[in-house]
């Protein structure tokens, strides 16, 4: 469901789009200048986004029997890239 937003309308509000739009208000940038930037990223989207479900519906047996593993993999990873900026921000002050 799209939900107006100004003079403009936004369609996918996920965690990354709610972030995108607080960076959007914070900075007093108009949601569609930054729209007339992204096209080119959001136009490529939807097919990217098709091309991984495709994979990932094929292998769903796989991916609920070893989501343990999976789980462990994010959380590392994403810990690993918290840090990663962490230390990269300290380098810098």
């Amino acid at each position: 469901a799209s939900k107006p937003l100004g003079s403009a309308t936004i369609t996918k509000l996920a965690p990354g789009g709610a972030g995108t739009v607080t960076l959007l208000w914070l900075s007093h940038t108009p949601y569609q200048t930054y729209f007339d930037g992204a096209q080119f990223v959001h136009f490529l989207l939807d097919p990217a986004t098709v091309a991984l479900a495709v994979p990932l519906y094929a292998n769903l047996a796989r991916l609920k029997r070893d989501w343990r593993a999976l789980l462990g993999g994010l959380l590392v990873g994403s810990l690993v890239a918290m840090l990663s900026l962490v230390v990269k921000l300290m380098a810098l002050l």
